[in-house]
């Protein structure tokens, strides 16, 4: 098994990057740390020099992207298909999709209630409840 380190110097099509190689057999595997010229830094897991297969966490500056919404950014790349995916984390201003597996629910109460769970301090009157709804209250 091989390995090595470089360290490339940003050029104008190339941003500045360390990358660390590790060889086994006829595979190369590729970790890059590099800084985007767009506002963006870099963790990379890639398998060979094409980059047709890799993984990326990328974080977004506020400059770049103001909000916290696509502030982490996982990227897929699969036969040189790209496709980027937001990282979801408490604080967001939108909610996480239900196609995501979220409720769609910007708070956890919202989101528990979306679930038919609801919270109350004591058991709501059978006239409020429909089937299926949990209650959770006090004893």
């Amino acid at each position: 098994m091989d390995h090595c380190m470089l360290l490339r110097g940003g050029t104008a099509w190339q941003n500045p990057m360390i990358d660390m190689i590790t060889a086994s057999g006829k595979a190369a595997y590729h970790t890059l740390i590099d800084a985007c010229n767009w506002g963006a830094s870099r963790f990379t897991a890639a398998l060979g020099t094409d980059r047709k297969n890799m993984r990326t966490f990328q974080v977004n500056h506020a400059g770049y992207v103001p909000g916290l919404d696509a502030a982490l950014q996982l990227g897929d790349v699969v036969d040189g298909s790209t496709r980027f995916f937001r990282v979801f984390h408490e604080g967001m201003a939108t909610p996480v999709p239900i196609k995501n597996g979220g409720t769609g629910a910007t708070t956890s109460i919202e989101a528990l209630e979306k679930l038919g769970l609801i919270i109350r301090d004591q058991k709501p009157p059978d006239s409020e409840g429909v089937d299926g709804m949990i209650c959770i209250c006090p004893y």
